[in-house]
């Protein structure tokens, strides 16, 4: 999953890598986390938990 996030986030921003990922509390049906990938922050979530 984070190999694929990496690639739709360098198309976006340019090439880099997912330097900090911290989950995000709460999410019981979706897991949610920031991200800072080159430099820039983002929100992720998923739509399943199974896929993690």
């Amino acid at each position: 999953m984070w190999q694929a996030i990496s690639r739709l986030l360098s198309e976006q921003v340019g090439e880099g890598e997912i330097e900090l990922r911290n989950e995000l509390p709460g999410g019981e049906v979706h897991a949610a986390w920031h991200l800072r990938y080159a430099g820039h922050d983002f929100f992720v979530k998923c739509d399943e938990r199974e896929m993690l």
